[in-house]
């Protein structure tokens, strides 16, 4: 009955309210990744999506303000099923170098986004984090090739 009551306040939380069962599974949790590392020639928008798409489903990037001074890192906002803490030393593959970036949850950001009505998740059953990890628990994400002087997805550079 409350449910019902609340449910107009309620909608404007959430896209599904269901009653309890016993059967339900929880669908996941969002968090902040934080990502250091990542060489300045890979530095966009797209190769980021790669990165956070092995931990889950992106729901938002930080701004790639190519002016900003440091870039150093980047952070990531996904919803994830998996349960664990996440800190992984991850490799990745870019212009046919591998190097390590680090990444780990970030627990002071805020959540305030604007989330589609309805979004699949990421980390599918073919990813990496289900099989073919090497010694630090992920295969090399590929992030491909770029022509020298050109680092930035804007083209300013």
């Amino acid at each position: 009955d409350s449910l019902e009551t609340n449910k107009v306040n309620l909608s404007s939380w959430f896209s599904n309210i269901d009653m309890w069962k016993e059967d339900m599974e929880p669908t996941g949790r969002l968090t902040w990744l934080h990502l250091e590392g990542l060489p300045a020639i890979a530095w966009d928008a797209e190769n980021v999506q790669k990165i956070g798409d092995k931990f889950g489903t992106v729901l938002e990037i930080d701004n790639m303000d190519v002016n900003k001074a440091l870039k150093n890192s980047m952070g990531v906002l996904i919803v994830t099923k998996m349960m664990d803490e996440i800190s992984k030393c991850v490799p990745i593959r870019f212009n046919e170098c591998l190097c390590l970036i680090r990444v780990v949850e970030d627990h002071n950001r805020s959540f305030l986004l604007n989330l589609p009505t309805e979004f699949e998740y990421g980390a599918s059953d073919d990813g990496p984090l289900n099989g073919d990890e090497d010694l630090y628990g992920f295969s090399d994400i590929d992030l491909g090739r770029r022509e020298e002087g050109k680092y930035f997805s804007d083209d300013s550079q």
